[in-house]
């Protein structure tokens, strides 16, 4: 199964995303793969392809990560781009944290104690709107100093990432709370 860990969003900041892009849809001719509203979400840590097998552990481990985490309040706003702005192919909304940082080196430590890969690059705390498969998108259509909403994180989950011709489901297959 294809696994990540990431952060769940309160349905009204799903919903103020999904509108921005709305209006971000009328303004490209680009061939660009929007992110679903039921898909939005903050990445901590892609697994990959995990066997069964692997997944009490990853339980455990993900449950240990969230003894004594404290919960904390995090705005979403702005929305920026990946990689240049000659060539952007990633869209994305604030969700700049240092407490998202310090959550996400503490999952990524614990699932290399487990045997997966530590991240290559730095951890940048954002959420994909949309990835711009083919033509130029003029990023300076884009209204970048938005304000999208604010909500506590008390909570990480655990996807399981379901691959189609119409593009990714994503299901929770387990929650983690603050404790």
């Amino acid at each position: 199964m294809r696994l990540f860990v990431a952060i769940p969003l309160e349905e009204k900041i799903k919903e103020e995303i999904f509108k921005y892009e709305e209006i971000l849809k009328e303004k490209t001719r680009a061939k660009i793969k929007w992110v679903e509203k039921e898909n939005i979400h903050i990445t901590l840590k892609f697994l990959g392809e995990v066997k069964d097998s692997k997944l009490k552990e990853i339980r455990k481990s993900l449950a240990s990560v969230m003894l004594g985490f404290m919960p904390f309040d995090i705005t979403f706003m702005d929305v920026g781009y990946f990689p240049f702005e000659k060539n952007p192919r990633v869209l994305w909304v604030g969700a700049d944290s240092l407490e998202i940082i310090k959550l996400a080196k503490k999952i990524d430590e614990s699932m290399n104690i487990i045997g997966f890969e530590r991240e290559k690059r730095e951890f940048q705390s954002h959420i994909t709107i949309a990835r711009i498969k083919e033509g130029y998108y003029d990023i300076n259509t884009i209204e970048k100093d938005i304000y999208f909403g604010k909500m506590t994180i008390n909570k990480i989950g655990l996807y399981q990432s379901h691959l189609s011709s119409k593009g990714p489901t994503y299901q929770i297959i387990n929650t983690f709370l603050a404790q």
